[in-house]
């Protein structure tokens, strides 16, 4: 091999060799990109589950103890159901009983306790008050008749001595958050507490009941993570 040809080898090996360090520092530079987002996205939702499982181990410990004297269950997507209907409201009436006036005047200040402290202000998206009747024939009527019971609890609670004794601030937090929804006879439940629609099993006196559900921001979370990869792609 003559010395120009030796010449051009060398040259041929240096440009080869520095084309594998530039795919190779693509690759690391890829590989790092990748593990950031994935490393981005489950912190994300690990702080969301850890957000949902604190309070829902607050709602625990401040109610937990209450569910045979009140009727109540609590589940773990932040929902507490009021599920004794002879105590709720009188048959076809929006009226609070004397019964759940109680209970509300203990539940209220805990609830809103939890609700309003500092550490979920930018967690908490929205405290739907949702009113739920039994079967009925007149779809409609039900609606009404839930959304004057769910207004009803949601007036309750802005009237309490409880409610007019927090700052401002919190009240208008709580004026923002919480909604009323009567959802009717849409989604009545069996004996086992599932939604008839897919059960197809038959309709439990407890689908007559008001549910106090925590919506957290898992919905920004998801639009995030979204944004996420449509930046990163």
């Amino acid at each position: 091999m003559s010395a120009r040809q030796t010449s051009n080898w060398i040259s041929l090996s240096d440009m080869m060799t520095g084309l594998m360090l530039v795919f190779l520092l693509i690759a690391i530079i890829t590989i790092s990109q990748v593990s950031e987002r994935e490393s981005k996205r489950t912190e994300l939702i690990t702080e969301f589950e850890n957000t949902r499982l604190e309070i829902y181990e607050e709602l625990e410990k401040s109610f937990g103890d209450k569910r045979s004297e009140w009727g109540i269950e609590i589940s773990e997507d932040l929902t507490i159901k009021f599920e004794n209907p002879d105590v709720l409201f009188g048959y076809l009436s929006s009226n609070i009983t004397p019964s759940f006036r109680e209970i509300l005047n203990e539940f209220i200040p805990s609830y809103l306790d939890i609700v309003n402290s500092d550490k979920y202000s930018e967690k908490i998206k929205e405290v739907r008050i949702e009113g739920h009747t039994a079967d009925w024939s007149d779809y409609l009527f039900t609606i009404k008749l839930s959304q004057e019971r769910s207004n009803a609890v949601l007036a309750y609670i802005f009237s309490s001595d409880y409610f007019s004794s927090l700052p401002s601030e919190n009240k208008e937090k709580i004026k923002f958050w919480f909604t009323s929804n009567g959802l009717g006879n849409g989604r009545t439940l069996d004996s086992e507490g599932e939604f008839t629609f897919e059960s197809k099993g038959d309709v439990d006196v407890k689908s007559r009941r008001v549910e106090f559900r925590i919506v957290t921001n898992s919905q920004e979370l998801v639009e995030q993570i979204i944004d996420n990869l449509k930046n990163n792609n």
